[in-house]
């Protein structure tokens, strides 16, 4: 069975429920195989996975319209269709994706005009942003929102800490140009500032230095792109709520901002301003960050993680905070990670999904709502 609704701009957006007889893919004729996740990330409190057929499958929290329409908390997957998906990007309460035509289109919380529907709204459904083609990747932040294309970086959204980078401190509706960041070839955001990675691995950041996450030694604000010092060239970044980590070419962690968890892996649970390695965790593959901890895949494709434990996100089987890396227990070899606020998921290298953490809103995906300290197996 499926129910399909007709929502802003055209857009027509499908939800089909796997409990019927023809599976999650809801085919018209008879069944077909699965479809199999390829990537995934997390919101605050839900998480997506893009799958091989370029749908996205998500399951969480719903009440802000961050999943579909109907605004009730998806306690398993739920199969959304705007359109064909080449990427996604969902952090906080909105989801954003760039199509086969290289629009974006974004759903989900929109107070300060992250959607980028050209107002403010309490949520928005699914709206293709107008003004953006030839778009490369899209990523979501917390109030704001950016895309790159082959020569600039537009963001829209809150604006009140320079995180959109053109130069002021005035809310954007509607993609504004970011004012000379340098060969931008990766983007990553944060609460409320913005980073980019340029071809030769270096990093810019912009918006709120409250914490020290623009990495420039000091607490300042910057509505332009400034360079993060003391990095080596980066291969990865990531960026929490407030802090920010980078992969390195030979294998090491760097994390800078706020500590107040241990999320950037020093033990002294003090602001870092300025780039600082995280100890304990050998050559590291691919970095991941949540709202306050961070994960890593090692290169001995152990999963290790750092930073708030409070409902048992670092998967280490306790709830206590750890300002060094610990291994998820239980997890075998993970290919991507995806963490939201108070939780993390992992896809593996079968393309099955484990999920743990807190699960008030169903973000686990395990058809329950009870916590797990412990990776446990997304429902299919």
């Amino acid at each position: 069975m499926s129910l399909v609704r007709v929502v802003g701009s055209g857009l027509v957006m499908v939800l089909c429920f796997p409990f019927v007889g023809c599976g999650e893919d809801c085919p018209i004729g008879g069944p077909l195989p699965k479809a199999k996740p390829i990537d995934i990330q997390a919101g605050q409190e839900h998480t997506c996975v893009l799958r091989t057929d370029r749908k996205l499958s998500c399951w969480g929290r719903n009440d802000l319209e961050q999943i579909d329409v109907l605004g009730a908390d998806h306690l398993e997957m739920s199969v959304l269709d705007a359109s064909r998906v080449k990427q996604f990007s969902t952090q906080s309460h909105h989801v954003c994706v760039v199509t086969d035509s290289r629009s974006v289109s974004c759903w989900g919380y929109n107070e300060t005009g992250q959607v980028g529907s050209g107002a403010a709204s309490a949520h928005e459904p699914p709206t293709i942003v107008p003004g953006l083609e030839d778009v490369l990747e899209v990523r979501a932040g917390g109030h704001h929102t950016c895309a790159r294309r082959a020569q600039e970086v537009l963001c829209w959204g809150d604006n009140r800490t320079g995180a959109v980078g053109d130069g002021t401190f005035e809310e954007r509706l509607v993609p504004t140009r970011v004012l000379e960041p340098t060969e931008p070839a990766r983007l990553a955001l944060g609460r409320t500032f913005t980073c980019s990675v340029s071809k030769s691995g270096a990093v810019e950041c912009w918006g709120t230095g409250a914490a020290g996450q623009l990495g420039i030694g000091t607490r300042e604000a910057r509505n332009t792109p400034v360079v993060v010092q003391g990095l080596p060239a980066v291969k990865s970044l990531e960026l929490g709520l407030d802090h920010a980590c980078a992969l390195v070419a030979d294998g090491s962690v760097y994390c800078w901002g706020k500590n107040n968890d241990g999320q950037t892996g020093q033990a002294l649970l003090e602001d870092q301003l300025s780039p600082v390695v995280v100890q304990g965790l050998g050559a590291t593959r691919q970095l991941f960050s949540g709202h306050d901890h961070t994960c890593a895949i090692g290169a001995d494709d152990v999963t290790r993680c750092w930073g708030r434990n409070e409902f048992g996100q670092l998967g280490d089987g306790t709830r206590e905070n750890r300002a060094t890396p610990v291994p998820v227990q239980g997890l075998g070899r993970a290919t991507r990670l995806a963490l939201g606020d108070d939780h993390s998921c992992a896809l593996m290298d079968d393309l099955e999904v484990y999920c743990w953490g807190r699960n008030q809103y169903g973000q686990l995906g395990d058809a329950t709502r009870v916590d797990r300290l412990v990776p446990a197996p997304v429902k299919r």
